[in-house]
């Protein structure tokens, strides 16, 4: 392999690295995010469930 050819093929192989590395990244981060919304929404969801539990309960103790 001549020295130009294997230049750009340790060239290539850089750039294939570093764009596997900010790949990697954006997984982790989308993941991380996944994880965040999902809780937000559960969270969300029991606060409204609470509410009609309690309210339920109110209108029975008060009948």
């Amino acid at each position: 392999m001549s020295a130009s050819a294997e230049a750009e093929a340790a060239a290539a192989r850089a750039e294939y690295t570093e764009a596997k590395r900010r790949a990697v990244g954006l997984e982790k981060l989308e993941t991380r995010h996944g994880a965040a919304f999902e809780a937000s929404a559960l969270r969300a969801e029991q606060g409204v469930l609470d509410e009609i539990a309690s309210s339920a309960w109110h209108r029975k103790a008060t009948s």
